[in-house]
């Protein structure tokens, strides 16, 4: 009977040390295009994206937070998408934001641009 028992504490002390299974962190983004076009007027696109782990979305330049934001910016492993949203773009030039999507120590970046305000710019020439 002691051997059995200490065979049983034997059994359950090797299956609780089992290491468990590792999972490599990644981030796969279904899109195909290089970059995403947000019009002029502003609004917003959607990047769908597989994650295996929980994951965090930001912006990579600070500057684009004058203009640009995410939403949701934090999920859960799964099938997930996030919203870009873009203010009205009064300038006249088109502005760029990069935005970065880490799952742990994957990471998959997605270039997002607003397109400029139309512009005709006249200058005149003077004749001496």
């Amino acid at each position: 009977m002691k051997r059995i028992a200490l065979f049983i504490a034997i059994a359950i002390a090797a299956i609780a040390c089992k290491p468990e299974e590792q999972i490599v962190p990644e981030v796969t983004v279904h899109t195909d295009e290089a970059t995403l076009v947000i019009p002029t007027e502003g609004g917003d696109v959607q990047i769908a994206f597989d994650a295996n782990v929980e994951w965090t979305a930001s912006l990579k330049e600070a500057t684009a937070a004058d203009w640009c934001t995410i939403t949701p910016s934090n999920g859960a492993a799964g099938a997930n998408s996030i919203k870009v949203i873009a203010l009205e773009n009064k300038t006249n030039d088109n502005r760029t934001a990069t935005i970065v999507i880490t799952a742990q120590t994957a990471k998959a970046e997605v270039t997002v641009t607003q397109l400029q305000k139309d512009v005709l710019v006249l200058t005149a020439e003077k004749e001496y």
